[in-house]
């Protein structure tokens, strides 16, 4: 599955962008057009109970929204300022949940014809004259999964959500009769086991009175595995068995995921170009200083060099950033093209938590934005 749709990267595409001005982020639409395509090729007909939502913190570029929403279900938003662009892109549908909301931001939630999944008690009963005789959501606290990186104690799990299970939030639900029509559960990158422990929670809340007028249940992102080593069969398998064992229970609900992450990474490269290059023969590698920021630009996930206009033979290269952090380091010890002043580097992917997670160490600006669609690369205002 991946083998295809990095086919979208031909050697075509790459010529055209390495000639731009450096540095840049450049969005290959096609790309993305190909993980949608297979996302909902492998889910098929379940598409009338599975939902497909963007997670709008992955990469909040306002052409890429405008692009998505005319081709998925919906998104997912955690802050006013996702939701406002996610409807202004045209989304119809969204989810809006975060643990920061003030109660008078989630008036405004409400005030646009949308619904707040709930992060907290305190936070729910600050709003409860807001939320009084309407529907609301609730995220559900879940366990740090088994690929989860985080380098906090798994067994704390995680910080986000209600405890369902809470005498208080129990008492409080039922005394004030609140109707919770959406739960929502996101705990992170996701394996076999993680999704049948998710599928567990869902059967709890199914079996809960406190939940009888659920429409929407949201099973948060993570997907990036399962979809490129499995294809989301690992998924589909777990999610059939569970929706054909309670089958009855299902009628007016649907699922949601809202990969961000898988939907949008693939998509970008950028382009940088070589400032500075200088052979260390105590250490015996090459020291090449970019145009670019690692630190600044890449705070989860590192690209890598995947061509170069530099056509001389591999050596071992250290490929710095341009800030004066000492640890601003997009490569150590590589095995590459020689690169020398001038030259220019394609690192790969960069479409997600990139400009949303972006610094500005030194004043340096994000990379100048395009956008390739249709054969033609556009530049973004």
């Amino acid at each position: 599955m991946l083998n295809s749709i990095l086919k979208k990267i031909d050697s075509d595409f790459l010529r055209k962008i390495i000639t731009i001005e450096s540095p840049a982020i450049i969005y290959n639409f096609n790309i993305i057009n190909e993980v949608i395509d297979k996302l909902y090729n492998r889910i098929g007909s379940r598409s009338e109970y599975l939902k497909i939502f963007y997670s709008v913190k992955a990469n909040s570029n306002t052409s890429l929204l405008h692009f998505l929403s005319n081709k998925i279900d919906g998104a997912d938003v955690a802050s006013l300022y996702e939701l406002n662009k996610a409807m202004k892109a045209g989304f119809n549908s969204l989810s809006v949940t975060s643990p920061g909301f003030s109660n008078e931001e989630i008036k405004q939630v409400y005030d646009s014809n949308n619904i707040f999944d709930f992060n907290s008690l305190s936070q729910l009963k600050d709003s409860y004259d807001i939320i009084k005789g309407k529907e609301i959501g609730v995220r559900i606290k879940s366990q740090f999964t088994n690929l989860d990186t985080n380098r906090f104690d798994k067994t704390m799990g995680s910080r986000f959500g209600i405890d369902f299970a809470d005498k208080e939030f129990v008492k409080f639900v039922t005394k004030n009769n609140i109707i919770i029509s959406r739960i929502h559960i996101h705990n992170g990158e996701k394996d076999s086991n993680d999704l049948e422990t998710i599928f567990s929670i869902v059967k709890e809340i199914l079996n809960n009175p406190l939940f009888n007028e659920i429409k929407q249940i949201n099973l948060g992102g993570g997907f990036v595995q399962s979809f490129v080593r499995h294809g989301m069969d690992d998924f589909l398998t777990v999610f059939d068995k569970f929706y054909s064992e309670h089958k009855t229970r299902m009628n007016n609900i649907f699922f949601v995921i809202e990969p961000g992450r898988l939907i949008s990474n693939l998509s970008g490269f950028l382009i940088s170009k070589v400032k500075t290059a200088d052979y260390d023969s105590r250490e015996q590698v090459k020291n090449v200083v970019m145009d670019a920021s690692a630190y600044n630009l890449f705070q989860w996930f590192l690209p890598r060099p995947i061509t170069t206009t530099s056509k001389y033979e591999k050596i071992r290269l250290n490929i710095w950033g341009n800030t004066c952090y000492e640890r601003d380091c997009f490569a150590f010890g590589l095995c590459f093209n020689n690169l020398n002043i001038g030259d220019k580097v394609v690192f790969y992917p960069v479409g997600a938590y990139s400009k949303n997670n972006s610094k500005s160490l030194h004043e340096i600006p994000f990379p100048q934005e395009y956008v390739y669609e249709n054969n033609e690369i556009r530049k973004l205002e």
